[in-house]
C-alpha cells in the first residue's frame, strides 16, 4: 500500500492534548476580557469622561487608549487558537477513527492474499489442480483490489489530514500564539545550531507539538547537518536535567545521534530506539512464525512441491529474528548499553563498561564483514562473550572497572560476499567509515569524559577507517592495528601518538606488502601505506603462527601444488581472523591489556 503521511498514520495525533489546549486558550481569552480588557474600558472611561481633570487623567486615557487594542487582540488572538485547536481536534479524531477502519480491513486482504499465494506456490500447476489454482487466483485478485482501494483512500486521508494542519497551522503562526518557537519558523536549508537544543528543550509538551507541525524536520536538521560537537556539549550543559529527560523522551532517533552528548544520555535515547524496534521484531517474528505453522497444513492439503525451500528460508528468517530479539531484549534490560543504534542506516556502536569509572578508553573498530547480524550475534551468555564484542568485552572485564569500550559499527562496511563492488579491496569504502569514526572520537572528546585517553584497537579494514580519521582531525593517543590492512596514500603518523601492530607471520594481509614495507595501491584500490616499522609502526608478533597443516602442506605440496596452496591461504586467513577473537590469542590480548593499563592517568 502507499502511503504519504509521517510514521505511515494521517490519524497520528494527540487530540485529547489538542482539545485541552483548546479549553485552555479559550479560558484564558475570557480571563483577559474580564481582568484586563474591562477593567481598562472602565479606567479609560473615567480618565476622559470629564469627572477627574487633571493632566494626569489626560495621560492616563491616551496611555489606556494605546493598550486596549493590543490586549483585545491578545484575547482575539487566543479565541481563534482555540477554535483553530477546537477543530482541528474533531477533524484529526474523525481521520484517525476512519484510518483504524482501513488498517483493519488492509490487514484483513493482505492475510486472503498471503494465504492465496501460498497456496499458489505449495500447488503444482497441474491438471488436477487446476480448479484450486483458480480459486485462490481469484481470491488473491480480489484482495489486490481491496488493496488498491485502500490505498486510494488511505491517500484521501492523509490529504484531508494536510488540509487541517494547513487551515491549523495557518491560525496559529502569529508569534503571540506560538509561543517560544515563533523564532524557529525559517526556512533556512543550511542546517541548525545547536542552540535550538535549548529553544526546544524548553517548550512545553504542547508547544512541541505544535512544532512538529510547522516545522517537522528541524530536528532532523540536526542529524543530516549536525553543528559541531563541543557546541552541542555546550547548549546541553544549559539544559535542566528534566529539559534533557524530555528531549530525549520526545525525539529519542535524533537526540541517540547527536555527538557530543554524555554517554548516559546517549544510552538512554538508544535504549527507547531498541525498544521501538524490539515490539517490530517480536510482530515479525510471530507472523513469520505463523507462517511456518501453517506449511505442513497447506503441503498436506495441496502437495510438497516448493515446500522445502520455502521451510528453510522462513527458519533462516526465524533464527536470525530471534537473535535480533534476544539482542534487544538484552539492551531494553540494560544489560547492553548502545551508544548510537540506527537500524534502517546500518549503524550501531554498543558501549561497555561505566564512563563514571573509567581511566582510559578502548575503541573497538572491527574489520570486513561486520554487519549488524555479527553484533547480534554478542548478545551476552554464561559463556565468555562472542559476536564483534568479544575481544573489547574481554578486556573491559579484567579491567576492574578501569576500561571504557566502544565497539563502533558505524555505517556500511566492507563484504567479502560482495567482492567486487562492496570488497576491501575499495578504498573509497574507508573514507565513508573514517569520516563517521572521526564524528564519533570528536563528539567523545567533547563530552564529560573527553580528557579520558583513547586506544584505538583496529582489525584489518579497521586500520584503513582509523587512519581517515585521524586525516580529519580525531586524535588519538594510541592506534593498536591487528592484522591491519593499512591506510591510504597520504597518510602520516601523528608524532604524538603510539602506534603498534600485531600480526602473524602468514597474515593474510601480508600478501598486500611489498618487500620495501610499502602497500600496493592503484587509485581507488587498495592501501599505499602499509602498517609497517618503514611507516612508524612499532611490529609485534601476534603469536599466531602454527596452524595444525603444516605435514599436510609438505605432502600436498610435493604431490599436488594446488592443493598446498589452498592449505596455505587457509592458514592465512585462519591467522588473520583468530587476532581479533578471544580463543588462542593471548599475546594479542594481553599485549592490548598491557598497552591499556600504561595508558591509564
Amino acid at each position: 500500500m502507499t502511503r504519504v503521511w509521517k510514521n505511515d498514520d494521517p490519524g497520528l495525533c494527540a487530540t485529547d492534548d489538542v482539545s485541552a489546549w483548546a479549553r485552555r486558550w479559550s479560558a484564558r481569552s475570557a480571563m483577559i476580557v474580564e481582568e484586563i480588557e474591562r477593567p481598562l474600558m472602565q479606567a479609560e472611561s473615567w480618565a476622559s469622561d470629564g469627572s477627574w481633570r487633571s493632566l494626569a487623567a489626560t495621560s492616563i486615557a491616551a496611555r489606556i487608549a494605546e493598550l486596549r487594542p493590543a490586549v483585545a487582540a491578545i484575547a482575539s488572538g487566543y479565541a481563534a487558537g482555540a477554535a483553530a485547536l477546537g477543530k482541528y481536534a474533531i477533524v484529526v479524531a474523525q481521520i484517525a477513527r476512519e484510518a483504524d477502519m482501513l488498517r483493519q480491513h488492509e490487514r484483513e486482504a493482505r492475510q486472503i492474499a498471503s494465504a492465496a499465494r501460498q497456496v499458489l506456490e505449495l500447488t503444482p500447476p497441474t491438471v488436477s489442480n487446476e480448479t484450486v489454482r483458480r480459486g485462490a487466483q481469484h481470491q488473491m485478485d480480489a484482495a489486490e483490489n481491496d488493496m488498491r482501494h485502500i490505498s486510494a483512500a488511505w491517500q484521501q486521508l492523509s490529504e484531508r489530514r494536510r488540509a487541517a494542519d494547513t487551515t491549523c497551522v495557518m491560525s496559529l503562526t502569529a508569534p503571540d500564539a506560538l509561543g517560544e518557537f515563533s523564532g524557529l519558523l525559517g526556512t533556512d536549508t543550511t542546517g541548525v545550531g545547536a542552540g535550538v537544543l535549548v529553544s526546544v528543550g524548553r517548550m512545553s509538551a504542547f508547544d512541541r507539538l505544535v512544532l512538529e507541525l510547522v516545522r517537522p524536520n528541524l530536528f532532523a536538521d540536526l542529524v543530516r547537518c549536525p553543528p559541531p560537537a563541543g557546541e552541542v556539549a555546550r547548549m546541553w550543559s544549559i539544559l535542566t536535567p528534566v529539559q534533557r529527560t524530555a528531549l530525549i523522551t520526545a525525539y529519542p532517533t535524533i537526540i541517540g545521534q547527536l555527538n557530543g552528548l554524555p554517554p548516559g544520555d546517549r544510552v538512554t535515547a538508544n535504549g527507547l530506539v531498541a525498544a521501538h524496534r524490539l515490539a517490530e521484531a517480536r510482530v515479525e517474528l510471530a507472523q513469520l512464525q505463523a507462517r511456518l505453522d501453517a506449511l505442513p497444513t497447506l503441503i498436506s492439503r495441496y502437495g510438497t512441491a516448493l515446500s522445502q525451500p520455502q521451510r528453510v528460508a522462513l527458519a533462516a528468517s526465524i533464527a536470525d529474528l530471534s537473535q535480533e530479539i534476544t539482542y534487544l531484549s538484552q539492551v531494553q534490560d540494560g544489560a547492553i548499553q548502545l551508544y548510537l543504534y540506527d537500524r534502517g542506516a546500518d549503524r550501531i556502536i554498543e558501549m561497555i563498561g561505566d564512563p563514571a569509572r573509567a581511566k582510559v578508553v578502548l575503541s573497538y573498530l572491527p574489520g570486513s564483514n561486520a554487519t549488524l547480524k555479527g553484533m547480534y550475534q554478542g548478545a551476552l551468555n554464561s559463556r565468555d562473550r562472542g559476536g564483534i564484542q568479544a575481544l573489547a568485552q574481554w578486556e573491559v572485564d579484567r579491567s576492574y572497572g578501569g576500561v571504557l569500550a566502544f565497539v563502533f559499527k558505524d555505517g556500511h562496511f566492507p563484504q567479502t560476499a560482495d567482492l567486487f563492488s562492496q570488497g576491501p579491496q575499495l578504498n573509497t569504502i574507508a573514507d565513508v567509515i573514517g569520516a563517521n569514526y572521526a564524528d564519533f572520537l570528536k563528539g567523545f572528546r567533547a563530552s564529560e569524559f573527553g580528557d579520558l585517553r583513547i586506544v584505538s584497537v583496529e582489525h584489518s579494514f579497521g586500520s584503513a577507517a582509523a587512519g581517515e580519521a585521524e586525516r580529519r582531525g580525531a586524535r588519538l593517543d594510541t592506534r593498536i592495528l591487528l592484522g591491519g590492512i593499512g591506510m591510504k596514500a597520504g597518510w602520516k603518523p601523528d608524532p604524538s601518538t603510539t602506534y603498534i601492530g600485531y600480526a602473524g607471520r602468514y597474515d593474510l594481509n601480508k600478501l598486500f606488502y611489498t618487500p620495501s614495507g610499502q602497500g600496493l595501491a592503484m587509485g581507488d584500490l587498495g592501501y599505499a601505506v602499509a602498517p609497517t616499522a618503514e611507516n612508524g609502526i612499532i611490529e609485534r608478533d601476534s603469536g599466531i603462527n602454527f596452524s595444525g597443516n603444516e605435514l599436510a602442506k609438505v605432502f600436498w605440496g610435493v604431490t599436488a601444488p594446488p592443493i598446498a596452496m589452498k592449505l596455505h591461504i587457509e592458514d592465512m586467513l585462519a591467522q588473520h581472523n583468530q587476532i581479533a577473537g578471544t580463543e588462542n590469542n593471548n599475546t594479542v590480548l594481553e599485549g592490548i591489556r598491557y598497552d591499556l593499563v600504561h595508558s591509564q592517568k
